[in-house]
């Protein structure tokens, strides 16, 4: 369930007309989206450690795909905690901010799409969109990689190692989660960037988080922490991110 969608649907029901938000419901809408960004977060936790543990298992078709998806969790997690909803009215989207007096505007295209281009304009300047990943907007490349994964090929890859993949496997999962951990430079490097982008990604949203004094609830990081595994166990700088700030 989608809190923000819901509150704005039970405040305005089906058919009924669409209204500027008053100052209670702007309130009561952020606290709606800052719910809604928790398990946007944990939803792309979870994606983010099965991407790593399936590439240490050299499923990289699947993995490439959790890898974009654990970047739209967190993408549509940073819009929530900066008050953008994306809502529903049965089959048809609208987007709202959590302010008083804001419109309730109709959207279209399906939620991915809504979800990047909304956070590309709106946040033009965002560190995430500060450099191209090979001549390409970082979240186009993302969403690039996982169609050829989903769409752009009639037989998964495997077992044949794909270009993105290849430095990761050369290094290590291990050793190539401890660099992305210490270092954000490898975020828009295309050898690292189909792991170390969406790492970057979970850092800044839960970076956001810390401010409004919310963090992952320890049982759900500890969960999301043994996902994230190789041969030696759980990768214990992935469980540092998770770690309340």
């Amino acid at each position: 369930m989608h809190r923000a969608s819901s509150y704005i649907n039970s405040e305005f029901p089906d058919k009924s007309e669409l209204k500027p938000l008053s100052s209670t419901q702007a309130r009561s809408l952020r606290y709606a989206l800052n719910e809604d960004a928790l398990s946007y977060i944990y939803s792309g936790a979870i994606s983010l450690a099965e991407a790593i543990t399936g590439t240490d298992n050299s499923a990289f078709s699947w993995s490439a795909v959790k890898a974009y998806y654990s970047t739209f969790y967190m993408l549509r997690a940073l819009l929530a905690l900066e008050g953008w909803a994306i809502l529903y009215r049965g089959s048809k989207p609208f987007i709202a901010e959590a302010r008083s007096g804001a419109e309730i505007r109709k959207s279209k295209g399906n939620t991915h799409e809504i979800v990047l281009e909304t956070f590309s304009g709106k946040f033009p300047s965002h560190w995430l969109l500060s450099q191209e990943i090979s001549s390409e907007q970082p979240l186009e490349w993302m969403r690039h990689r996982r169609e050829e994964a989903n769409y752009n090929r009639a037989r998964f890859i495997e077992p044949d190692v794909p270009a993105p993949f290849k430095e990761i496997k050369s290094l290590g999962i291990r050793k190539a989660i401890g660099a992305y951990y210490a270092d954000t430079y490898y975020a828009f490097d295309p050898d690292h960037s189909i792991l170390a982008y969406p790492i970057a990604t979970l850092r800044h949203t839960l970076d956001r988080l810390s401010t409004t004094t919310s963090f992952i609830a320890p049982d759900d990081a500890r969960f999301i922490s043994t996902l994230c595994k190789d041969k030696d166990g759980p990768i214990v700088t992935f469980s540092s991110l998770l770690a309340p700030r």
